[in-house]
């Protein structure tokens, strides 16, 4: 019995150790792979909500002007206010561009006469707009310029009836590589982006770009599964497997997450190659084989001690994976805060500073030292201490505030910025993390915008007093000399003969004509800037129209030796 004890005693502990061996693995490559997850779905969540605030903003500018009605006359100020909007944002855009209703090209900037005219009614996109007369947004297709880009369509109404879209041309390609590119998850994962009918859009191997998925993915069934879900805006996490040229298969792991586009949806997947995630799991594998290695030479005394020490190298990983994380953690939010484009502020709840970014310093003019040594109350204009204090309260209640406001820079210089601010743990306590973007170029072109409106109004309503005025001086000659030639006619008119009483007939009509071409001019310019309110009534057409017409005509058609009577 004692034998068989020390026989099969160490071959129980071994299969034992190689069972919890198994059991352990599996459990860190889940954990493993659920961290990377969360890591790969961040990265999918942050491209979209940047690609959608992008939409969103250029969304809002291009409703405002769609709005504007000399935009949708598109008289010269119209045009003016396109070509200054498009090249305060040329940065961005490859066009902007104004079709009608019936999808023809009225007007483009960069301005190109050879493209205007064109019937692009054909490009899908448009066809939806025609259709639908709501917002839109393309694929990426090939523009009649002759590049490739993503168009964004608002439409354009006057009175409620639909007169054609705005649009404007966006390069995808530098946007993707902005919000995409970066993404890096281990060595070699990265992001890619499908459209709703399920074309590549961006990924970094550029042969793939603006091919079906479909046709990219056909020789792997898991991925095609996946890209299905992923084109109906659905999001998740999943495996899938790509043979390279030499035919060995290669497994990845993906999440795919949608954004929303006007009326599309577009995905963002975020893939990376298995064996990097193994790769991080060798040294405990490696630990494990020398565990197991030593309990095939030992005995059943050593099992206590293989299974303290088990649990040590449990407990060494999850502490090794926990200050890994927090240093990750932290240096990506050191470098996310440092790189910030907008000014980044750590405030007390009692308004001190104690941390800021560069881009405060370089935009406020103030060192990190001096920040330190100030409160939000000296960065607001003098007089706004009450309205500084009642955000303070709203943010202790809220927890967030979002407000527009003016800082005062080191050099006294007034900048409009915009701050949002959100209550977070730091330390131990809440403090708030405000983010400051100056708007001074968004300012000034609300007022440009404003100014353009307001001088196209002045303009129209100079013309229509110019009208009115021209109007009363034709007008008020003419009462005159028809009043007079009446008066004539009456003293006359027991001496007139036919030719008098003709001539008599020939003044007072060609006054009256004169007359109602002016009161038509003054209703067309009425028209013409929306003021005129039309006044139906009803008329006897031969009394009230003919009867007027054939004295208005009789006289010309009797000197011609036309015969001119009404028929009824």
């Amino acid at each position: 019995m004692n034998f068989l004890k020390q026989i099969f005693l160490p071959i129980a502990i071994v299969v034992l150790s190689v069972f919890l061996l198994f059991a352990a693995y599996n459990d860190v490559k889940r954990e493993t792979i659920n961290q990377l997850n969360v890591e790969q779905l961040t990265h999918a969540k942050q491209a979209a909500k940047g690609i959608q605030i992008f939409f969103s903003e250029y969304e809002n500018l291009l409703n405002y002007l769609a709005a504007q009605n000399s935009v949708i006359e598109l008289d010269e100020n119209g045009k003016q206010i396109i070509n200054n909007f498009f090249y305060s944002h040329a940065f961005t855009l490859k066009a902007i561009t104004r079709i009608d209703d019936k999808g023809k090209i009225i007007y483009t900037v960069p301005n190109n006469s050879k493209f205007v005219g064109q019937n692009i009614s054909y490009q899908e996109h448009v066809q939806r707009i025609l259709e639908t007369h709501k917002k839109t947004v393309s694929d990426v297709f090939e523009t009649v310029q002759g590049y490739r880009s993503i168009a964004y369509y608002v439409p354009v109404f006057k009175n409620g009836v639909f007169k054609g879209g705005l649009a404007v041309l966006v390069p995808f390609d530098s946007l993707a590589k902005y919000y995409l590119k970066n993404i890096r998850v281990r060595k070699s994962g990265f992001a890619y982006t499908v459209s709703q009918k399920g074309i590549m859009i961006y990924t970094p191997l550029e042969k793939h770009n603006y091919k079906n998925v479909f046709n990219i993915f056909s020789n792997s069934p898991s991925a095609i599964a996946m890209l299905k879900k992923a084109i109906k805006g659905e999001s998740g996490t999943t495996f899938y497997e790509l043979s390279n040229q030499e035919g060995v298969s290669n497994k990845f792991c993906a999440v795919y997450f949608p954004v929303k586009i006007a009326d599309r949806y577009w995905s963002i997947i975020v893939s990376t190659p298995e064996s990097e995630i193994l790769s991080t799991m060798k040294g405990f594998i490696t630990k494990w084989v020398v565990i197991v290695f030593l309990l095939t030479l030992g005995t059943s005394v050593y099992l206590y001690y293989i299974l303290k020490a088990k649990a040590i190298v449990k407990e060494e990983l999850k502490r090794k994976k926990a200050e890994e994380a927090l240093i990750q953690s932290e240096q990506k939010f050191k470098t996310l805060f440092q790189t910030a484009g907008d000014a980044i502020f750590l405030v007390e709840l009692d308004g001190r500073i104690i941390e800021v970014n560069n881009s405060a310093s370089e935009k406020f003019g103030y060192s990190r030292e001096e920040f330190l040594q100030m409160t939000t109350m000296e960065l607001n204009l003098p007089g706004n201490e009450d309205k500084v204090l009642e955000r303070v309260e709203t943010m202790k209640k809220k927890g967030e505030l979002y407000f527009e406001t003016v800082y005062l820079s080191k050099g006294g210089e007034q900048i409009p910025v915009e701050v949002s601010g959100k209550l977070i743990d730091y330390e131990n306590r809440k403090i708030t993390l405000g983010i400051v973007r100056d708007i001074s170029l968004r300012k000034k072109q609300e007022s440009e915008l404003i100014k353009s409106k307001e001088e196209a109004e002045k303009a129209n309503r100079l013309k229509s007093e110019f009208l009115a005025q021209i109007s009363h001086e034709i007008r008020s000659p003419l009462n005159v000399i028809l009043g007079f030639s009446e008066l004539i006619r009456d003293e006359l008119k027991e001496n007139l003969t036919q030719k008098t009483t003709n001539s008599f007939k020939a003044i007072d009509t060609a006054g009256r004509r004169i007359i109602r071409t002016v009161e038509l001019i003054l209703n067309m310019s009425e028209l013409h800037v929306g003021t005129y309110e039309p006044s139906p009534k009803r008329f006897d057409l031969v009394k009230d129209l003919l009867k007027n017409i054939f004295k208005e005509y009789e006289f010309s058609a009797i000197k011609k030796g036309l015969e001119f009577k009404i028929l009824v």
